[in-house]
């Protein structure tokens, strides 16, 4: 009382690993890797790789929406969501970005020096829960093969929209990932996943005030 408090935050942009353009989806990131740092300190050694990753993806998906790039599609097969994928990343990441090198008995979408992200298509149902439990369980496995806790999965959203996209930060997502084994926090190493949830199929923004 009777005094004032200044909080200040100092960034470096040549050493800060996300800068994407738009400050609220980094600092959204950023709470996303605090609140994974404090939960699994394991997971210190994967940031290198694993920023990287997450700052292309935040680009990618607020390009996408801006762009409203699959406006009024609900036709996009898999295939060429993954195509477009590969070809913005290795814009950003260059040619380390692979696409289908096999693991854990299984084929992988994409990886990048160790970071696995799987690329999946949803017509059915648009929950953000739903489509997190539904299709995390696959990554994780092909993340843990590299003695890797936390994937990633990038998920292109074709449902219907009644209701029009809220806020982008609800469509990325830190989730835990049952495994087999016991209770996650019963080990030394659980698994979490980054959610990325492209929206597609959407109308025009007019189209919900008529």
């Amino acid at each position: 009382i009777g005094h004032s408090e200044l909080c200040f935050r100092v960034t470096n942009e040549e050493r800060h690993p996300l800068l994407t353009g738009n400050r609220r989806l980094e600092r959204h990131i950023e709470e996303l890797v605090t609140k994974l740092l404090k939960d699994c300190p394991g997971v210190r050694s994967e940031l290198p790789e694993l920023l990287e990753m997450l700052q292309a993806l935040t680009r990618l998906l607020a390009t996408y929406a801006q762009g409203a790039i699959y406006k009024g599609r609900n036709d996009v097969l898999e295939s060429e969501f993954q195509e477009k994928v590969i070809d913005h990343l290795r814009l950003i990441l260059g040619q380390e970005v692979q696409e289908h090198p096999g693991q854990a008995g299984g084929i992988t979408d994409i990886r990048y020096r160790g970071v696995i992200v799987e690329l999946k298509v949803e017509k059915e149902n648009g929950d953000r829960e739903y489509i997190s439990k539904k299709y995390t369980p696959q990554a994780a496995q092909y993340a843990g093969v590299e003695a890797r806790q936390v994937s990633i999965l990038l998920v292109l959203d074709l449902t219907n929209k009644d209701m029009p996209p809220g806020d982008i930060r609800n469509d990325i997502l830190l989730t835990d990932v049952k495994t087999h084994g016991g209770e996650s926090e019963a080990k030394q190493f659980p698994s979490r996943s980054f959610v990325f949830v492209v929206n597609g199929n959407m109308k025009s923004p007019s189209s919900y005030s008529r």
